[in-house]
């Protein structure tokens, strides 16, 4: 049987949404006296919002790795092999949004993230396998992936080509 590390990242949706999504499930409790019809219909719809996700999986035994969306549990995703990804590294990333008021007054919320990656040979393509909030969680991730799947873990440095040199003098 092959081993298969899952590595959930997130939810498709912002928090709000999630957070309607429970209310929607939660909700047609309410509902289904008046309405068995209307009722399914807010269940699916929540159940549909509450259980997104998405993330990687990597086939240790068969060398092999996807990028999955996931709903109802149901994960989808092409399975790629890893010799077109040879390099592990640990990026550091900002996730946020912006939301706005009727007064028109905006509230940022920004997070910093430490995201361990596979890269290919010229680190232009990479795979996001976790994210951490620490740089010490993330290298530890990545030591242990490292041993396990023989990867080296390098320092994101992509090679620049001719044309993008010439742009930048």
């Amino acid at each position: 049987m092959p081993e298969i590390l899952k590595n959930k990242i997130g939810n498709p949706f912002p928090i709000p949404v999630l957070i309607i999504g429970v209310i929607l499930a939660l909700g047609s409790l309410l509902v289904v006296a008046e309405s068995s019809l209307v009722a399914a219909g807010f269940v699916l719809v929540g159940l549909f919002i509450w259980t997104s996700s998405y993330g990687t999986e990597i086939d240790i035994t068969n060398r092999k790795y996807r990028e999955y969306t996931s709903f109802f549990g149901l994960k989808r995703g092409q399975w790629y092999g890893l010799e077109d990804m040879p390099y592990l590294a640990i990026l550091k990333s900002r996730s946020g949004y912006t939301m706005y008021s009727r007064s028109n007054q905006s509230t940022t919320d920004l997070d910093d993230f430490y995201d361990v990656c596979l890269l290919n040979e010229t680190h232009r393509k990479r795979v996001v396998l976790m994210r951490f909030k620490t740089n010490d969680e993330a290298s530890k991730y990545a030591q242990n992936i490292e041993s396990k799947l023989g990867l080296a873990l390098t320092q994101f440095n992509p090679v620049v080509g001719e044309k993008t040199a010439n742009r930048r003098r």
